[in-house]
């Protein structure tokens, strides 16, 4: 289930190639001000495409692959996990992109 509160968005896009994607939301909260925000995301197949927002610059945000997991602190980037990844696969590629100030 996905759902927020009020004057919060949300984005979901599965309208490209990445059919039969299989990505789970495990965690996510967000409080403004807290202390024990925390995000993971769990890519089994298919691009995930990420800014990252308050939650990694205040909290835990995770992304898990099949052959890692990355802890997000800041920075753009894009996760694409193939069909058939395992955990001694070398084909999930990442790419980050740099912030505004230039940080990767």
């Amino acid at each position: 289930m996905v759902e927020t509160g009020a004057k919060s968005a949300l984005g979901i896009t599965f309208a490209d190639a990445t059919a039969n994607a299989k990505i789970t939301i495990d965690h996510y909260l967000y409080e403004e001000g807290g202390q024990q925000n925390g995000a993971l995301f769990d890519v089994a197949k298919g691009t995930l495409a990420f800014v990252a927002a308050s939650v990694a610059k205040t909290g835990d945000m995770r992304i898990a692959t099949p052959t890692a997991t990355l802890g997000i602190r800041g920075t753009t980037g894009l996760v694409e996990v193939p069909e058939g990844a395992t955990a001694t696969s070398n084909n999930v590629a990442i790419k980050l992109y740099p912030d505004a100030d230039g940080r990767v």
